[in-house]
């Protein structure tokens, strides 16, 4: 009966109480799942990328889903020559930037300008109240 602080992301994480075999009540932490794509070279999100995004994440909520777009710029010192694919080759700083967020070469539009390396993107996540919401319906249905 005790109540336990608890400090997590709305809509991200959930925590529920199930009774186990032995009928004891056990607590349980849930990452919710969520929806993200890259989108490269892209700044803004418009409209049309919006209803792309409804149809190909088929939401029971489609007309309500909401989005977080957070845009991505990695600027470093370029290397000094091109990779054999003609492609500015990358330099530490800019595989240690990839690596860090979890993207790859591709995931990003990459320009030089004035021996910088600059890279740019689009991260667009689905709300997560809406993935939540999905996911008890499923709880609930059996269907997604």
């Amino acid at each position: 009966d005790a109540r336990t602080p608890v400090e997590a992301n709305p809509g991200y994480v959930r925590f529920r109480r199930l009774r186990d075999a032995s009928g004891d009540v056990q607590a349980v932490r849930e990452e919710l799942p969520y929806r993200a794509t890259v989108l490269a070279g892209r700044a803004k999100l418009d409209e049309a990328t919006r209803a792309k995004l409804r149809r190909e994440w088929r939401s029971t909520q489609a007309a309500a889903l909401q989005f977080i777009a957070v845009p991505l710029r990695i600027d470093v010192p370029a290397a000094v020559l091109d990779d054999a694919w003609g492609r500015p080759a990358l330099s530490r700083e800019a595989r240690d930037a990839l690596r860090n967020y979890g993207l790859r070469w591709s995931q990003l539009a990459w320009r030089t300008e004035h021996g910088r390396l600059r890279g740019e993107a689009l991260i667009v996540v689905a709300a997560p109240d809406t993935v939540a919401a999905d996911l008890r319906r499923f709880e609930l249905t059996g269907a997604l």
